[in-house]
């Protein structure tokens, strides 16, 4: 904050090598809250209750759409297809899962591309499968073991602190979810999440235990 105001006050008594100096300190702290407040989001997915109950997908995808500055810059796209079935699930922990999905599918595009996400849902065996389609970069093979790690950029040419997949990784095991993604590079990515489907009489119980159940592909 007193770099910005330092910089909004008396840049013009700065040099060049002085402003440069100043970005290079607002830059470096606006990218140490941003890793602080990821691993606050981890721990808090780790160590919170998250008693499971009955989530209108569609509702939660449109106040995150709607909400979020990023989502709506000029030229970005999120088109929510279907009809998404309730899914049993903790609103809080899917927040953050479609936030953070959502986010990388907007950010890692190809210079001078604009942004397209193709969101829908697919039922099956009593369950409820909400995949994400981006038009992204894509993500090399040799890097889909650890793309769900803790601290890991792929990439140096785009800003984020490598902890999103991984908020996204334990706030699926920690509802029971199934999670995985198909992606190559230039073709964009797919990622899914799966949960069951609620019933129809009423909402699940709140605090009802929860079985691990993380897809093949994060093993």
């Amino acid at each position: 904050g007193f770099g910005q105001f330092l910089a909004d006050e008396y840049a013009e008594k700065l040099d060049s090598r002085g402003k440069e100096y100043l970005r290079r300190l607002i830059s470096s702290a606006g990218r140490m809250d941003r890793l602080v407040q990821d691993v606050l989001d981890y721990s808090q997915i780790v160590r919170a209750e998250l008693p499971i109950e009955r989530v209108d997908i569609r509702s939660l995808l449109a106040d995150i759409v709607e909400t979020y500055p990023v989502f709506q810059q000029n030229g970005t796209r999120i088109h929510l297809e279907n009809e998404f079935p309730p899914v049993l699930g903790n609103q809080a922990a899917l927040t953050q899962c479609f936030s953070n999905l959502l986010t990388n599918a907007v950010r890692f595009v190809a210079p001078d591309t604009n942004p397209e996400v193709r969101v829908w849902s697919e039922s099956k065996n009593g369950c409820v499968r909400i995949l994400v389609r981006d038009n992204g970069i894509g993500i090399a093979p040799h890097h889909h073991e650890r793309i769900f790690g803790m601290f890991q950029r792929l990439s140096k040419q785009y800003e984020g602190t490598g902890m999103g997949l991984a908020i996204v990784k334990k706030a699926a095991e920690r509802m029971g979810a199934r999670l995985g993604f198909e992606s190559l590079p230039g073709e964009g990515s797919t990622f899914w999440l799966e949960l069951p489907a609620a019933p129809d009489s009423k909402l699940a119980t709140a605090g009802q235990p929860v079985n691990l159940a993380v897809h093949d592909s994060l093993l």
